[in-house]
């Protein structure tokens, strides 16, 4: 009994973090029934996991990054009580996002299969349901009313955000889900089964598809060069026939094609680079404390960023609001992990952390998408999986 409600708790949790700003719908306020929703089933697990606290054993690696957090909280909270300004919304939802973080890791320390388990089979429901939400909204130009979409102009009505702000978070979580349903179908031999591997591709096809029609160059790159890397040559040959076959079957999607690959980033990629030059030139050792990267930028008031005051970038983010120190810890502890997975030969697996960066390059702020720490957990727990099976082996 006990393991089903724990189920229904993992499940629950997952699918109520994905879903995100859907919850937004029927009330008012999104913040204070996010995060009511994610601490109730954050307790709910715990006080499973008190009965299981004899076979906790925390990974070296989970230790490093465990401290790490606890390190770039107390700098962010420190840093914005000597600014003196500290926003109370966005210091609760602080605390809740690393009482997510340290909940996860704890729980994949107990049970990692459970966990990998639970995560793969919400993503899976996840994206039915996220793809019947895109498909209504590019049909008929509708979206809910937390959409970025609906003040856009009459031409880009058609671009799904679904349960998101903007596209690009939509876009970032469809990536995740498809990186990471890949490797834990390929390592759970999950590959051997037909249904499987009929949603997998159903699914993939649907992100690339998605990718195309929200230009989310970014993820379209991560898609094919994740996938490209972890199958077959006679598969890539057939994933190529068949997406170029849907492509050229649809006039619409032949002209979203065509724009993309005709008309790069232009100015916002310039913009992306000026905010990344501005964050630059202006770190401090300690940051600015808690998700205030925007404050700098309004500071600064840059017109070469056309009104831009976020990052669009988690590393340049993490170097804004938690300074050099806790940047360079950052990256210098992410990259020996994946040179670890790389000694191990564990070469899809380390590249599963190169993506995770990668793809945050896109939204907006990512510090609040409570999503990417849920499959960051994930990913390092299949690669500390794989260097154990090596070392085993």
């Amino acid at each position: 009994m006990s393991s089903k409600l724990l189920n229904i708790g993992l499940y629950s949790m997952f699918l109520g973090v994905f879903f995100g700003c859907g919850i937004y719908l029927f009330y008012t306020a999104l913040i204070p029934v996010r995060l009511g929703i994610i601490i109730s089933i954050s307790i709910i697990i715990i006080l499973f996991l008190s009965n299981n606290l004899k076979k906790l054993h925390i990974n070296i690696y989970f230790k490093i990054f465990i401290l790490l957090f606890l390190f770039q909280f107390f700098i962010n909270l420190s840093t914005a009580i000597m600014y003196l300004n500290i926003d109370f919304t966005k210091f609760i939802e602080y605390l809740v996002l690393y009482f997510l973080l340290f909940t996860l890791i704890i729980y994949a320390s107990i049970d990692g299969k459970r966990y990998l388990q639970s995560l793969y089979y919400s993503s899976l429901i996840f994206m039915f349901v996220l793809i019947i939400v895109a498909y209504w909204e590019i049909t008929t130009g509708n979206h809910f009313s937390f959409s970025k979409t609906n003040e856009l102009p009459e031409i880009y009505s058609y671009t799904p955000t679904t349960f998101y702000v903007n596209p690009n978070d939509m876009m970032a979580i469809v990536t995740f889900i498809i990186m990471f349903n890949l490797v834990y179908i390929k390592y759970n031999k999950l590959k051997y089964c037909l249904m499987h591997k009929v949603i997998f591709l159903f699914q993939y096809i649907s992100s690339i598809v998605l990718s195309f029609i929200t230009e989310a160059r970014l993820a379209t790159i991560t898609l094919f060069l994740f996938m490209f890397i972890n199958i077959k040559l006679s598969y890539k040959l057939f994933l190529l026939f068949i997406l170029m076959l849907i492509i050229f079957l649809n006039d619409d999607l032949y002209n979203y094609v065509e724009l993309f690959f005709l008309q790069p980033g232009g100015y916002s990629d310039g913009i992306r680079l000026n905010l990344i030059l501005d964050a630059l030139k202006n770190i401090t050792i300690f940051g600015y404390g808690i998700d205030n990267s925007n404050l700098l930028y309004i500071a600064l008031n840059d017109p070469k960023l056309m009104g831009i005051i976020n990052p669009h970038n988690y590393l340049m983010e993490i170097l804004i609001n938690s300074g050099y120190i806790i940047f360079l810890l950052v990256t210098m502890i992410s990259m020996t992990f994946m040179f670890i997975l790389i000694y191990y030969k564990k070469f899809i697996l380390s590249s599963l952390i190169f993506f995770y960066y990668f793809i945050l390059m896109s939204s907006s702020s990512s510090i609040f998408l409570y999503f990417h720490y849920i499959f960051l957990v994930g990913f390092l727990l299949l690669g500390i999986s794989g260097i154990e099976k090596k070392n085993k082996s």
